[in-house]
């Protein structure tokens, strides 16, 4: 059982209580449980300061369709329209409540087997929303417990809770995201630069994401038999990342670098400017060439020797930016 919702005309959103069934052919499908209509929260009742609970017409209707849910899964679909006061109160008891009777932890090989049927693009996202990094190959070949999150539920499910999921994610880190679940770092593999995305081709990158997208649309097991989107149209889900791709642009967090320390595109150039260099060029440099290729234009740069303090600070921060992109270490 879960809260999804749906964006109606002018921008508002109608929410509902769905649940992820087995249809007869062997697939999860998803149906709707409760209309929730346009504000959940009138369905919360408060009982004093801290205490509340489901209006009892939620709980009936549900039964009237055979679903008997426990108090904690009918509180974690209207968690977010809880008053933050009292969900903040009640949040120690309830993850005390929720902690026991843990079943025991499957072996390596039983995880494998579960997890074999796991689209690789579901894969990639809740990677990317668990550790945050574009450099996943090795955790994606991994069989590991928060992949069964995965399991047992329908298209609309996975997407609702990966919707929520992304809505944490800061805007610098948006491109970083799609550019790693569009699998993009293995499209310019074996360049070492490959989980940099500021370091690619624009025009590149624009084209391997609209040929991912593509296939994707093509992929039987990324549709809900319920879906009503016709054929020949991307389901909401992949044009929610067709524009997200082409109307965010690489932004920096305040005062630093984007997250995970790599330059942003436009920094990326101006530095490899500064010391001469295409981007071919520098990813066949090793850091010992590099180096000596700093040391060289340090000499002409440094005020000692007549070049300016501004050219000397500019061509230093480019070495050090670059060092990063590379991922070498030292000085």
């Amino acid at each position: 059982m879960y809260l999804a919702r749906e964006r109606r005309p002018g921008g508002t959103f109608h929410y509902y209580i769905r649940e992820s069934v087995r249809a007869p052919d062997g697939r999860w499908v998803s149906r709707d449980l409760f209309d929730l209509g346009e504000d959940p929260g009138r369905f919360i009742v408060y009982t004093g300061a801290y205490g509340f609970y489901v209006d009892p017409g939620v709980t009936e209707a549900l039964a009237a369709l055979g679903v008997h849910p426990r108090d904690e899964e009918l509180e974690e679909v209207f968690e977010v329209f809880i008053d933050p006061v009292v969900r903040r109160a009640v949040a120690h008891f309830t993850g005390r409540r929720r902690s026991g009777g843990r079943a025991p932890r499957p072996s390596e090989a039983e995880l494998a087997a579960a997890q074999a049927r796991i689209h690789p693009f579901d894969r990639r996202r809740l990677c990317f929303l668990k550790f945050g990094r574009i450099d996943m190959e090795a955790l994606l070949r991994r069989p590991m417990a928060f992949y069964n999150f995965l399991l047992e539920k329908s298209r609309d499910e996975i997407e609702q809770r990966l919707d929520r999921m992304e809505a944490e994610l800061r805007p610098w880190e948006l491109k970083d995201y799609l550019y790693a679940v569009m699998d993009l770092p293995a499209r310019f593999a074996p360049r070492p630069t490959r989980f940099v995305p500021g370091a690619q081709d624009p025009a590149l990158m624009d084209r391997y994401v609209l040929e991912a997208i593509c296939r994707l649309a093509e992929e039987p097991a990324l549709r809900d038999p319920a879906d009503s989107t016709p054929a020949g149209r991307l389901p909401p889900f992949l044009l929610k990342y067709l524009v997200l791709w082409f109307d965010v642009a690489y932004a920096t967090p305040r005062g630093g670098a984007p997250a995970g320390g790599a330059p942003a595109r436009d920094e990326a150039g101006a530095a490899l400017a500064v010391f001469g260099l295409d981007r071919e060029r520098f990813e066949a440099m090793t850091a010992r060439e590099f180096s000596r290729l700093f040391r060289q234009k340090a000499r002409a740069a440094h005020p000692d020797t007549g070049g300016a303090h501004e050219a000397f600070i500019r061509l230093r921060k480019a070495f050090l930016l670059l060092r990063r992109l590379r991922g070498w270490t030292g000085s």
